[in-house]
């Protein structure tokens, strides 16, 4: 997935890549070695988690938007293959041990996600990988999303500021049996189950957030999914009537918040008192 050559000819360079499930906040693993207030959460996982966890800052691959970076990833993501068993068949294809082909579906429940899955799947095939795309309707979408049918999807998950309880139904084993649940990547990890367990009986918002880092590094370093973007700013249009407190919230607009400002509105309507309307005296010619 070549996340900067997207944001450059698709989304006008806006986005930011996403290299945390909390990215944004401060509740996004910090980066390095594990901080002493996550181990105190990772040590007792080690056996079950990646030795990168404890270790090193997770990082997306990047292309640098060239056609050389690209080129170096595709041909780093081949000796991967090459290590786990595939290989290049005659007719160009990655094939395992059982001449079996590399091939998958993406399920879309949008066009506007073509765009996007279009390109990644151009530089699959330049793998040997055979991915295709199939849109279908929204209540099929939910049928197949609820019954965990399909290869890969495209999610977008707004992560709580405070998390808790329903990140057990993300990425828990018991959520990966129940049909329905949210943990779309089927993941069953007891280490998870303990550190999301973490998360939950957090008596502290310091507490809360050394749990969540331990957890976001851990989910980091299993690979799940394909990290997107994300934007670090809200748009809006607003009338100058309207202003916004100087303490703003942290996290959206909240307009629960905004309020109407009566100074501004007087001059407004002072300034249409003095503009005069002049009714036209003849018919418009022509």
């Amino acid at each position: 997935f070549d996340f900067e050559w997207s944001n450059k000819n698709l989304f006008y360079d806006q986005y930011t890549r996403t290299k945390s499930y909390w990215d944004n906040s401060e509740l996004a693993n910090p980066g390095g070695a594990a901080t002493p207030e996550e181990l105190v959460y990772l040590e007792p996982w080690r056996d079950r988690l990646p030795a990168e966890t404890f270790t090193t800052t997770y990082e997306p691959p990047s292309t640098g938007g060239t056609e050389e970076g690209l080129r170096a990833n595709l041909a780093t993501g081949l000796e991967l293959l090459e290590s786990a068993g595939w290989t290049v068949g005659d007719d160009g294809l990655l094939v395992n041990e059982a001449g079996e082909p590399f091939e998958f579906e993406i399920v879309l429940d949008s066009q506007s996600w073509e765009r996007n899955t279009q390109p990644f799947i151009d530089n699959l095939e330049r793998m040997g990988i055979k991915a295709t795309m199939r849109l279908v309707d929204p209540s099929q979408y939910e049928t197949q999303v609820e019954k965990f049918d399909y290869d890969m999807i495209v999610l977008n998950r707004g992560m709580s500021p405070s998390p808790g309880n329903e990140q057990r139904g993300y990425w828990t084993c018991e959520s990966a049996q129940t049909e329905g649940s949210q943990n779309y990547w089927g993941v069953c990890n007891e280490a998870l189950d303990g550190l999301v367990e973490n998360v939950v009986q957090a008596k502290s918002r310091e507490e809360l957030v050394n749990a969540t880092h331990a957890l976001d590094r851990a989910l980091l370093w299993q690979h799940l999914g394909v990290p997107h973007w994300h934007i670090r700013s809200d748009r809006v249009a607003y009338w100058d009537v309207i202003g916004r407190p100087a303490d703003s919230p942290i996290y959206g607009i909240d307009f629960n918040s905004w309020f109407y400002n009566t100074a501004e509105a007087e001059q407004i309507r002072a300034a249409q008192e003095e503009l005069e309307f002049v009714e036209p005296t003849a018919e418009p010619e022509g």
